[in-house]
């Protein structure tokens, strides 16, 4: 499909689509995608969003329980170094329900 559909709602479908899968392979490769501080993984707002979105699924809880420790130790760094446009998302997306 990627072959014949380069569009950008392609891209950000894909983006939401690999972040919603419910293995904790998809959660850790999306979760890294968002806090990744490396050049060459910046997201743009678009992907960013979709991905963040993605990753918090409600029927998906007892995965993201497990990265509640990981939120509270790199929250702090992500928005003082990502855009308010993307840390927002990665705020309200990935934020732990306590």
């Amino acid at each position: 499909m990627e072959k014949i559909d380069s569009s950008d709602m392609f891209t950000r479908t894909k983006a939401y689509c690999t972040a919603a899968a419910p293995t904790m392979e998809a959660k850790t490769a999306a979760w890294n995608k968002l806090f990744s501080q490396a050049k060459e993984d910046e997201l743009i707002l678009s992907i960013a969003t979709e991905t963040a979105v993605g990753w918090r699924q409600s029927n998906q809880m007892e995965l993201m329980n497990k990265f509640t420790d990981k939120f509270f130790t790199q929250i702090y760094e992500c928005v003082n170094v990502k855009a308010k446009s993307i840390s927002q998302y990665i705020w309200i997306c990935l934020q732990p329900n306590l």
